[in-house]
């Protein structure tokens, strides 16, 4: 995946409980980054291969993404002061 900008990709399933608390958090820190960083959504259910080919275990799993490399990654729920420090380092990858 190349981009311009870094990306933060939401691996998650529409059945997965954790998945649904964490993608409005997530779309909240995107509409306030002024388009520092993307946002993209993968539905493990739709993009099976996908998911397999990332070695994703258990969701919802997010990449961050910059330069067509994985920087770094979470599974799970996180606190959101720990959201907030992921999705900085998006942010701080934009000013390089």
């Amino acid at each position: 995946m190349k981009s311009p900008k870094p990306v933060i990709l939401d691996f998650y399933a529409d059945w997965c409980g954790p998945c649904k608390q964490l993608g409005p958090l997530l779309e909240k820190r995107y509409s306030d980054a002024d388009g520092k960083w993307i946002f993209a959504k993968c539905n493990i259910d739709e993009f099976k291969e996908l998911a397999q080919a990332m070695g994703i275990q258990s969701i919802p799993f997010v990449v961050l993404i910059n330069e067509g490399q994985i920087v770094d990654s979470f599974s799970g729920l996180l606190p959101e002061k720990q959201l907030d420090e992921f999705v900085q380092k998006a942010a701080d990858l934009t000013s390089h």
